[in-house]
């Protein structure tokens, strides 16, 4: 049985000196059914270091970062749509490891890379760098989900509510305890209160509203 669909803002806020304002609205189902803001066709290998050293590339920064954080793990690969930028990124954080910004920005882009293992790495450390900011919080919420970790993604849901009461944070929660836990109480109270948020664009009180009735 699929997950059901969570609904995501990967957004960037030029107030954190990141560019303009972006805001994707995704669609997240089971990770062989749903893609992302584009379709991952093929899966060609990042290209290897040049000869000589000089600087990793993404693929290998990234997967240095990720066995660093949780031992051996399977080859990594990405496509030319997110290799530059993950690689990027990369060289930002050489310069400043503990960039909150840039530790963000960068689990959301393995995010919509679908490489969910690799996204949780770095918002978790961006989360430790940033604990105020809802934006890793909230990306590694769906990260959890997509890998099928649910108390997990509770949980960290939970906290972000805690921080801020976020009304796409609200009704993720409401769906995971309507549809996977069964918790049919705790999902209305999110629901409404996702419904009724004033900072609730139109898209999510219509979505609140449709699982209300």
């Amino acid at each position: 049985m699929s997950r059901p669909l969570l609904f995501s803002r990967l957004f960037v806020l030029s107030s954190l000196g990141l560019g303009l304002a972006l805001m994707a609205i995704l669609a997240f189902g089971s990770l062989a059914e749903k893609p992302l803001s584009s379709e991952v066709r093929s899966r060609g290998k990042a290209s290897q270091n040049a000869e000589g050293g000089g600087m990793p590339q993404a693929s290998d920064q990234a997967g240095n970062a990720g066995a660093a954080a949780q031992g051996p793990s399977p080859e990594f690969t990405l496509t030319d749509e997110y290799a530059g930028e993950v690689s990027e990124l990369m060289q930002k954080l050489q310069a400043n490891p503990n960039d909150g910004d840039t530790l963000t920005t960068l689990g959301e882009t393995f995010l919509k890379a679908r490489e969910w293992t690799r996204a949780e790495i770095f918002l978790n450390k961006a989360i430790l760098s940033k604990p105020a900011d809802i934006r890793p919080r909230y990306a590694l919420g769906i990260a959890q989900y997509q890998q099928g970790r649910l108390p997990d993604a509770i949980k960290t849901f939970e906290e972000l509510l805690n921080v801020k009461k976020d009304p796409a944070t609200l009704y993720n929660l409401a769906i995971i305890y309507k549809y996977q836990m069964g918790n049919l109480k705790r999902a209305e109270e999110l629901l409404r209160e996702a419904a009724s948020s004033p900072d609730a664009d139109k898209e999510i009180q219509e979505k609140a509203q449709a699982e209300l009735h």
